[in-house]
Order: C-alpha cells, then sequence, then structure tokens
C-alpha cells in the first residue's frame, strides 16, 4: 500500500535490504579465510607429524618440548 501523503512516508533505499548485504559480506570473507589457511597450510605445518623419536617417549617438559612428550616421542606443543 502506498502513501498517499508525501511528508509521512520516508524514502525506499535501492539495492538490496542491509540483512543480504550484511550476509554477503560474511560468506565472502569466510571464503578468503578459508582459502588463505588452506594456501598457507604446507608453511604453517613446520614439522612431520609422523616423525616419531621413540627414546624420548614421555619425556618430561623442557626447551624443545614445552609439554613434554606423548607416547610415540612426538612433542606436545612446538615452540615458534
Amino acid at each position: 500500500m502506498r502513501c498517499c501523503n508525501a511528508t509521512k512516508c520516508a524514502p525506499r533505499a535501492k539495492g538490496p535490504p542491509a540483512r543480504i548485504v550484511l550476509r554477503r559480506h560474511v560468506v565472502r570473507n569466510a571464503r578468503i579465510s578459508v582459502l588463505t589457511v588452506l594456501g598457507l597450510a604446507p608453511v604453517l605445518s613446520l614439522q612431520n607429524a609422523r616423525a616419531m623419536n621413540i627414546p624420548g617417549r614421555f619425556s618430561a617438559p623442557s626447551a624443545a618440548h614445552w609439554l613434554g612428550q606423548d607416547g610415540f616421542g612426538r612433542g606436545m606443543c612446538r615452540p615458534g
């Protein structure tokens, strides 16, 4: 229904509603973030996840392995 009194009606905004614009913005940023992480994954993985150090199994925390080592001798948290 159209308003017959022009002084009471606010002008309608052109273009899509704000919620659609916001959704597009969020989806676009999410896609860019996922692609960036996937592109940098080989660079971010600094150590071989399958490498084992059997003599160092269950070692206590040290400067090289801040949280110690697991049952396969892998560091639980590697600094840097």
